[in-house]
């Protein structure tokens, strides 16, 4: 049996042992959150301890077996729960720009040259489009991400301490991991769908330089509602790519998510080869959406969400 082992930094406190540790992390998400619960019998007084533990001190979190270590979490505390036993929150590297404000104005002709002039701090991977005009009075940072997101589409998160804007998965350290289904699968809520099975309803947006938008909708009326964003195209030019889309969007493959054991370690934007113990024809890649970590005394586990097939 495997022997687990974390380390937790927390300010100049060192932990090797909790209750628990939930981490839930996904390029969906503006902000990677982790909780973790201390053990009720920690021998220092708690009093203490609650005080000697605050709000923006810096968080590392490492788990795995013996001495296999892998770094699951690094970010902030943002809350302290006063009970026993000691409960603490954490938000990754997004809780530093929800206390920075800005205020931005102007015309970028790509994103890339908005996000240096605005985020200079960080080390920037964003996708390559036009965002035109902008007006951004005394918002945080990551406000200002947000509204990236809702009038482009495009999704920010950090992944190794870069900030990526719109390529949630182009990540240049994303590994290949196998996974097996009832073998190193714990359990799982995976349905296999031939294309023929899936049924979709897009709406297609084209954001425009100018500020406009373009808008159509295809596909099932009744189908898995979905949103697809481009940039600068022509009426005809979204039809074409949207429907280009949706072909990639109906596959033959896995959809849904599984629990597995803390190795072979997994984060959102890895590719899963996932394959079948009795069916060769089920085997496929996908990417990896979104992946909760557990950790604690009843074992070590990743409930790791697929995405798109590659």
């Amino acid at each position: 049996m495997e022997i687990l082992r974390c380390d937790i930094q927390i300010g100049g406190l060192s932990f090797q042992w909790v209750n628990s540790i939930e981490i839930e992390s996904s390029w969906q998400m503006l902000t990677d959150n982790a909780t973790i619960v201390l053990p009720a019998n920690i021998k220092v007084d708690k009093n203490k301890l609650s005080k000697q533990i605050k709000s923006g001190d810096k968080v590392t979190i490492k788990t795995g077996y013996k001495e296999r270590l892998n770094t699951v979490f690094v970010g902030y505390v943002t809350y302290v729960k006063p009970s026993v036993p000691i409960e603490i929150t954490c938000e990754d590297e997004m809780w530093k720009l929800k206390q920075v404000s800005i205020n931005a104005s102007g015309r970028a002709k790509d994103l890339d040259e908005f996000m240096r002039k605005y985020y200079p701090e960080y080390d920037v991977d964003a996708l390559n489009i036009s965002i035109g005009k902008y007006y951004y009075a005394n918002k945080s940072k990551a406000k200002v991400l947000e509204e990236l997101k809702s009038d482009f589409g495009l999704y920010a998160f950090f992944r190794d301490k870069k900030l990526v804007v719109g390529k949630q998965y182009s990540g240049s350290g994303s590994a290949k991991v196998k996974f097996k289904l009832d073998y190193n699968i714990i359990t799982d809520d995976l349905e296999y769908k031939r294309k023929d099975q899936v049924k979709l309803k897009v709406k297609a947006i084209s954001n425009n330089a100018d500020g406009t938008k373009l808008e159509i909708e295809l596909g099932a009326a009744d189908g898995e509602s979905r949103t697809l964003n481009f940039y600068d195209l022509t009426k005809s030019e979204l039809k074409e790519f949207a429907q280009r889309e949706m072909e990639r969007l109906k596959y033959d493959g896995w959809r849904g998510s599984f629990t597995a054991f803390g190795e072979p370690f997994v984060k959102h934007g890895d590719v899963v080869e996932l394959e079948h113990a009795e069916d060769s024809d089920k085997k496929g890649a996908y990417y990896v959406d979104k992946v909760v970590y557990t950790f604690g005394v009843d074992g070590y586990r990743q409930e790791i969400t697929l995405g798109a097939k590659v």
